[in-house]
């Protein structure tokens, strides 16, 4: 008993001086934080719990932290381990301080976790879907990749992305202790094809008739019926493309050069990052925390590096395009309707029997 006033005593203390950093405006989104702190100074931790969930992803970034912090504290006091150990870990990656205190709170969940729960690493493919912990969804949702613990048994995930059919996952959890993975494979959504509309049939057609009415020729004229008599085509030859003309292609092949080069850029810092993460995990396979430190550096891997260099390499890809087709249209302008030659002309030529006419270019 003693041991759990002191508890609550650290726990209080610790969410009221966190309280004192948030406005108190009508208007303030971040005024539903300060309002858990109060519902937690009168012992109504699990009131502040939900009320702190379900504002947080609304509370200003700069906040954010405390928020975590202020989560894990009163789901540990809830006795909701896998909860507060999630929140603690957001909070001490998304901290700029250190917090020894908050660090030392998540080995004792985590010690604690170790021996009757399974931690899972579930990864979502595409990536950055919605998870919840349950058949539906319902209840909090999570952003994956996502890492959680089990207890051994069946558990339900459900995924959802946009333009993808959602999936519920059954994972049989037998052992504890230890990770494992688990990935969720999202289906796109079929499109149904696109049907063109039929052409409209001429009015004047009689009922049930589908054939299309013979022209009339005027008096005098001896043309065959059905065959209208061609009439004189007037065709003037393009004037060739100034250099107003040409822009255009220059602004293709300028963007498509910056495109490579901000792709560059981005594939440059993304190289940094590694680096710093290679450093912060060094690979050194007879320590002890080799497969602690490899599975945080997978992650964070996957969440600050991979997208970085994916952009770089879609930037490379639009650029080298937008280049290559500039380039093209500047070498070859008669494929984008330019002249290559002042001799060419296209010359209508009358086909027999007045069907008509065709046009010959010669070069």
């Amino acid at each position: 008993m003693v041991r759990l006033s002191v508890v609550l005593a650290v726990f209080v203390s610790t969410v009221s001086a966190m309280g004192t950093a948030f406005g108190q405006r009508e208007d303030d989104p971040n005024k539903a934080f300060n309002l858990g702190v109060d519902l937690a100074k009168k012992g109504r931790v699990a009131d502040a719990v939900a009320l702190w969930r379900a504002n947080v992803d609304k509370v200003d970034p700069k906040f954010r932290p405390a928020v975590y912090k202020a989560l894990g504290q009163g789901h540990r006091k809830l006795g909701e381990l896998p909860d507060a150990w999630h929140f603690l870990t957001l909070y001490l990656k998304s901290t700029e301080k250190e917090d020894p205190q908050a660090a030392e709170w998540l080995e004792q969940v985590e010690k604690e976790l170790s021996s009757t729960h399974v931690k899972i690493g579930i990864s979502c493919e595409p990536g950055n879907a919605t998870l919840w912990l349950d058949k539906t969804a319902s209840g909090s949702s999570f952003p994956c990749p996502l890492s959680w613990w089990f207890k051994p048994g069946k558990n339900w995930l459900h995924a959802e992305k946009e333009g993808f059919d959602s999936k519920t996952d059954e994972i049989d959890v037998r052992e504890r202790g230890g990770n494992a993975v688990h990935t969720i494979a999202l289906a796109a959504i079929a499109q149904p094809p696109v049907v063109p509309h039929p052409a409209s049939v001429a009015s004047t057609l009689p009922p049930g008739d589908t054939t299309p009415p013979e022209a009339t020729s005027p008096p005098g004229d001896t043309s065959p019926p059905g065959r209208a008599e061609p009439s004189s085509v007037s065709i003037e030859k393009p004037p060739s493309p100034g250099p107003e003309t040409e822009t255009w292609k220059w602004i293709i092949l300028g963007s498509g050069g910056a495109l490579v080069v901000t792709g560059a850029i981005l594939h440059g810092v993304a190289y940094a990052k590694n680096e710093e993460l290679h450093d912060k995990y060094p690979v050194d396979t007879s320590s002890p925390d080799y497969a602690e430190h490899r599975k945080h550096y997978n992650d964070e891997y996957g969440s600050d590096v991979q997208p970085l260099e994916a952009g770089a390499w879609s930037l490379y890809g639009l650029g080298g395009a937008a280049a290559a087709f500039a380039a093209t249209a500047i070498l070859f302008p008669e494929l984008f309707g330019g002249a290559a030659s002042t001799s060419s002309a296209p010359t209508p030529s009358l086909l027999p029997a007045g069907q008509g006419f065709v046009l010959d270019v010669r070069f």
